[in-house]
């Protein structure tokens, strides 16, 4: 399961097979400088190799991401990129679970309004 800025991508997927490009578009990290989709389809249910690639991709997802939270702290703009991020990351599940809107309403952000 590789992390991207749209959600959870499960390589494993049937979908994939075909698809010749990297996990993400623009990443700079080893693995999609070097692999496909489709190659890391192909290896992931064969090749523990793919599973350490796609560990990769994740540590360098997760700290870019870590990144431009920073960022945003320093610019007094947390709770709106926050926001926008949780919106687009629980979009395809149908919305953002209670349980996130509740932890982040503890800290003072509101998601209704992000």
């Amino acid at each position: 399961t590789a992390l991207t800025p749209d959600g959870l991508m499960q390589l494993r997927n049937a979908r994939y097979e075909l698809d010749f490009r990297p996990i993400q578009e623009n990443c700079e990290c080893p693995c999609c400088r070097q692999y496909t989709r489709a190659m890391l389809h192909s290896m992931v249910t064969r090749e523990t190799v793919a599973c350490h690639l796609v560990t990769l991709h994740n540590v360098h997802y997760q700290l870019q991401l870590m990144a431009s939270l920073r960022e945003a702290i320093r610019q007094d703009c947390f709770p709106e990129v926050a926001g926008k991020l949780l919106h687009r990351l629980h979009a395809s599940e149908g919305g953002i679970p209670g349980w996130v809107h509740e932890a982040m309403a503890s800290v003072g952000i509101d998601l209704q309004s992000a």
